[in-house]
């Protein structure tokens, strides 16, 4: 949890890819507030004042010498947004300062908390059973006792003999990167800009969050495919896959946007039949047997009694499996 005067103004939410902040903020947002909320977005934390709705004379919580300007840059951050209740400003204090007390109200299951602490994970081994006997020969010829007089140099000794076996034969696991480099450069461009106000600032400000989930989109497909090819469960795709839980909103065969659920429902059966239905017949899928929204990378679903194995509980239940979709 991050206490303290940012000296950045954030604002409100401004495009649905925005995840670090909510709709209730105050005022415009600067320079700074921007690089607060990229900040917060690459280490998935929460800026809690933003996320609780307040009048705005409970929002600001730094005012000018002349009380004429009131701003919001003091902020409570957290990676846990569930404990947290309540965010609010204290004014009935008069502390001799242009700030004002910022409080948050913090709810945490004790037990279950202690309890996910003292639980030992399951942790992976680091070395291969295959690699075990070569790591230990790496550590024990990189070992040299010689000219080691004192405990810090053994312990230099024993420190590099040990780096250079895991370097060897414990590859660092790759993390996945959550922004493609053209998102990287864009956010890099918009943060250099000194004039706010021009046109490229605000085609920036839409361009950024479409590369967002744009490239979600595309590593969620991928991740659906890998899972289907190695026929893999749902708990695994569900496990795999981030973004949204839900589908929010889809077109129809004519072009237009339904956002009801029910209504999303029904178009993702009908055309997933559809889709099954022509493929049972042995005939291609057209673009009109399904609305656009619907996976194509769906396999699918073998007529009874013909050769090959037959469809597994994921092609069976293949709504599941395209809400992460």
């Amino acid at each position: 949890m991050l206490i303290g005067d940012f000296n950045a103004k954030v604002g409100s939410k401004q495009d649905e890819a925005e995840t670090s902040v909510s709709y209730h903020g105050l005022g415009s947002r600067n320079e700074r507030g921007d690089t607060l909320i990229d900040f917060a977005h690459h280490n998935k934390l929460y800026i809690m004042n933003t996320f609780f709705k307040k009048r705005n004379s409970k929002k600001w919580t730094w005012t000018s010498p002349d009380s004429k300007t009131k701003n919001a840059i003091d902020f409570i951050i957290s990676n846990r947004k569930d404990v947290i209740k309540d965010v609010s400003v204290l004014n009935r204090f008069s502390i001799g300062s242009d700030h004002r007390i910022v409080r948050a109200e913090i709810k945490i299951n004790i037990k279950k908390e202690r309890t996910n602490m003292i639980l030992k994970k399951n942790h992976k081994e680091w070395v291969a059973p295959e690699n075990k006997d070569s790591y230990k020969e790496c550590i024990a010829s990189n070992l040299n006792y010689e000219n080691t007089n004192t405990i810090d140099e053994i312990y230099e000794n024993i420190k590099g003999a040990t780096q250079t076996a895991i370097e060897k034969f414990c590859p660092k696991k790759v993390k996945e990167q959550k922004l493609n480099q053209r998102t990287e450069l864009l956010m890099k461009q918009r943060r250099d800009m000194e004039d706010k106000s021009t046109q490229e600032y605000r085609t920036l400000n839409r361009e950024i969050p479409k590369e967002i989930r744009k490239h979600r989109r595309q590593q969620n497909t991928e991740k659906i495919r890998n899972v289907i090819e190695k026929n893999q469960s749902l708990k695994v795709l569900r496990n795999s896959t981030m973004g949204r839980k839900e589908i929010q909103k889809i077109k129809d065969m004519h072009g237009n946007i339904v956002t009801h659920k029910q209504e999303t429902y029904t178009l993702l059966n009908f055309s997933i039949k559809n889709f099954t239905h022509q493929n049972s017949r042995g005939s291609e899928p057209t673009s009109e047997s399904y609305c656009r929204g619907a996976p194509r990378i769906l396999r699918p679903v073998r007529p009874p009694g013909s050769p090959g194995p037959s469809a597994g509980p994921d092609v069976q239940q293949i709504r599941d499996l395209v809400v992460r979709v």
